[in-house]
Protein backbone atom coordinates (compact mmCIF):
# COMPACT_ATOMS: atom_id res chain seq x y z
CA UNK A 1 0.00 0.00 0.00
CA UNK A 2 1.38 3.48 -1.14
CA UNK A 3 0.09 6.20 1.10
CA UNK A 4 0.39 10.42 -0.54
CA UNK A 5 3.28 10.73 1.85
CA UNK A 6 5.35 8.60 0.13
CA UNK A 7 4.82 6.20 3.19
CA UNK A 8 4.53 2.19 1.73
CA UNK A 9 3.03 -0.55 4.18
CA UNK A 10 4.09 -4.00 3.85
CA UNK A 11 2.77 -6.84 5.35
CA UNK A 12 3.81 -10.59 4.62
CA UNK A 13 4.47 -13.46 6.22
CA UNK A 14 7.02 -13.27 8.68
CA UNK A 15 7.37 -9.29 8.99
CA UNK A 16 5.18 -5.82 9.54
CA UNK A 17 7.11 -2.67 8.88
CA UNK A 18 6.42 0.44 7.11
CA UNK A 19 8.98 1.67 4.43
CA UNK A 20 9.26 5.65 4.02
CA UNK A 21 10.70 7.65 1.16
CA UNK A 22 14.10 7.61 1.85
CA UNK A 23 14.80 3.95 3.09
CA UNK A 24 13.97 4.20 6.29
CA UNK A 25 11.62 1.90 7.94
CA UNK A 26 9.78 0.62 11.01
CA UNK A 27 9.65 -2.53 12.71
CA UNK A 28 6.56 -4.08 14.39
CA UNK A 29 5.69 -6.56 16.85
CA UNK A 30 2.11 -7.82 17.42
CA UNK A 31 -0.01 -9.12 20.39
CA UNK A 32 -3.32 -10.90 20.72
CA UNK A 33 -4.85 -13.12 23.44
CA UNK A 34 -5.45 -16.91 22.09
CA UNK A 35 -8.76 -17.75 22.71
CA UNK A 36 -8.22 -21.42 22.36
CA UNK A 37 -4.86 -23.06 22.24
CA UNK A 38 -4.08 -25.96 20.34
CA UNK A 39 -1.45 -27.84 21.78
CA UNK A 40 -0.03 -30.00 19.05
CA UNK A 41 -0.20 -26.49 16.42
CA UNK A 42 2.69 -24.69 14.85
CA UNK A 43 2.02 -21.30 15.29
CA UNK A 44 3.39 -18.96 12.49
CA UNK A 45 3.25 -15.37 10.78
CA UNK A 46 0.63 -17.06 8.80
CA UNK A 47 -1.70 -17.09 12.13
CA UNK A 48 -1.31 -13.46 12.53
CA UNK A 49 -4.48 -12.52 10.66
CA UNK A 50 -6.74 -14.95 12.62
CA UNK A 51 -6.21 -12.43 16.12
CA UNK A 52 -7.68 -9.03 16.75
CA UNK A 53 -3.66 -7.78 17.36
CA UNK A 54 -2.44 -4.79 19.25
CA UNK A 55 0.38 -3.71 17.20
CA UNK A 56 3.83 -1.83 18.95
CA UNK A 57 6.63 -0.36 17.32
CA UNK A 58 9.35 -2.41 18.11
CA UNK A 59 11.33 0.64 19.18
CA UNK A 60 9.53 0.47 21.86
CA UNK A 61 9.53 -3.26 22.68
CA UNK A 62 13.54 -2.77 22.68
CA UNK A 63 12.88 -0.77 26.05
CA UNK A 64 11.18 -3.38 27.83
CA UNK A 65 11.64 -7.01 25.90
CA UNK A 66 15.50 -7.53 27.40
CA UNK A 67 13.87 -7.74 31.22
CA UNK A 68 11.85 -10.29 30.07
CA UNK A 69 14.60 -12.74 29.27
CA UNK A 70 13.70 -15.10 32.38
CA UNK A 71 9.98 -14.84 31.47
CA UNK A 72 8.86 -18.60 30.79
CA UNK A 73 7.83 -18.99 27.44
CA UNK A 74 7.04 -21.05 24.18
CA UNK A 75 8.35 -20.62 20.95
CA UNK A 76 6.00 -21.52 17.99
CA UNK A 77 5.04 -24.94 19.67
CA UNK A 78 3.68 -25.50 23.13
CA UNK A 79 6.15 -28.78 22.86
CA UNK A 80 9.24 -25.68 22.72
CA UNK A 81 9.52 -24.31 25.74
CA UNK A 82 12.09 -21.20 25.67
CA UNK A 83 12.43 -17.69 28.16
CA UNK A 84 11.76 -14.22 26.62
CA UNK A 85 10.17 -13.36 23.37
CA UNK A 86 11.50 -14.59 20.22
CA UNK A 87 11.93 -11.26 18.71
CA UNK A 88 11.95 -12.79 15.27
CA UNK A 89 9.51 -15.10 15.22
CA UNK A 90 6.27 -16.07 17.05
CA UNK A 91 5.81 -16.51 21.18
CA UNK A 92 3.16 -18.39 23.29
CA UNK A 93 3.33 -16.45 26.71
CA UNK A 94 1.33 -18.61 29.04
CA UNK A 95 -0.85 -17.63 31.78
CA UNK A 96 1.56 -18.10 34.78
CA UNK A 97 4.29 -15.53 33.23
CA UNK A 98 1.52 -12.92 32.78
CA UNK A 99 2.14 -11.17 35.87
CA UNK A 100 5.38 -10.94 34.99
CA UNK A 101 4.81 -9.32 31.47
CA UNK A 102 2.01 -6.58 32.77
CA UNK A 103 5.01 -5.71 35.61
CA UNK A 104 7.46 -4.68 32.59
CA UNK A 105 5.44 -3.33 30.38
CA UNK A 106 3.67 -1.31 33.07
CA UNK A 107 6.73 0.47 34.42
CA UNK A 108 7.96 1.52 30.63
CA UNK A 109 4.74 1.90 28.96
CA UNK A 110 5.45 5.60 26.68
CA UNK A 111 2.43 5.16 24.04
CA UNK A 112 -1.10 4.49 23.85
CA UNK A 113 -0.57 1.29 22.20
CA UNK A 114 0.78 -0.16 25.46
CA UNK A 115 -1.75 0.75 27.18
CA UNK A 116 -3.54 -1.19 25.39
CA UNK A 117 -1.63 -3.91 25.55
CA UNK A 118 -1.71 -3.50 29.65
CA UNK A 119 -5.44 -4.28 28.94
CA UNK A 120 -4.77 -7.05 26.77
CA UNK A 121 -2.81 -8.53 29.01
CA UNK A 122 -5.10 -8.06 32.43
CA UNK A 123 -7.89 -10.02 30.15
CA UNK A 124 -6.24 -12.81 29.61
CA UNK A 125 -4.89 -12.91 33.30
CA UNK A 126 -9.03 -12.67 34.09
CA UNK A 127 -9.70 -15.24 31.57
CA UNK A 128 -6.61 -17.39 32.25
CA UNK A 129 -5.37 -17.51 28.51
CA UNK A 130 -2.33 -17.04 26.47
CA UNK A 131 -1.32 -14.42 24.91
CA UNK A 132 0.58 -14.66 21.35
CA UNK A 133 3.59 -12.64 20.17
CA UNK A 134 4.27 -11.85 16.47
CA UNK A 135 8.01 -10.68 16.31
CA UNK A 136 9.26 -8.81 13.67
Amino acid sequence: MIYENGEHQVQGEGYFFKIYEGGSMELYNDFAIIDKVRRNNEYSFADAKNYKRIRILDYYVSFWADQLEDMNTFWHRLDSPNTALARAGVTIIPPRSLPLFYEVVEEAAQTKEEQELLALIEKAIEEKKYIIHFGV
